[in-house]
């Protein structure tokens, strides 16, 4: 949206532009409702196989999920997104950075004797 289709438009259309563009939502609620909401919906006009392909697929995340809560238990399932984005966080440097990823302590074998 330009400035000058800011200034023209609503209050309210203003509102709906300023939390979209939210941080909290455009990086909190935003990338849940589309990977957990959106994304399990089938398109407009889907075929009957797509229809199908999200279902399963809907149905096999559902799946997955409740064997790890019933296996390993609800808060550490919970927990896996989390400690993953951390794990990330702390490594995606080096694999973006050759010359980080080479200051890293390697393993080395012992020589055979």
């Amino acid at each position: 949206m330009t400035v000058d289709e800011y200034a023209a438009s609503t209050p309210l259309r203003r509102l709906r532009y300023r939390l979209f563009r939210n941080p909290l939502i455009m990086f909190g609620l935003g990338p849940f409702f589309s990977f957990v909401i959106v994304q399990r919906l089938p398109p407009r006009g889907a075929s009957r196989k797509q229809i199908l392909s999200v279902i399963l697929v809907s149905a096999a995340i559902a799946g997955i999920v409740i064997a790890a809560s019933l296996t390993i238990g609800i808060k550490a399932c919970l927990l896996i997104p989390v400690i993953s984005r951390e794990n990330l966080a702390v490594e995606s440097p080096t694999w973006h950075n050759p010359h980080l990823a080479e200051r890293q302590p390697r393993n080395r074998r012992r020589k055979a004797g």
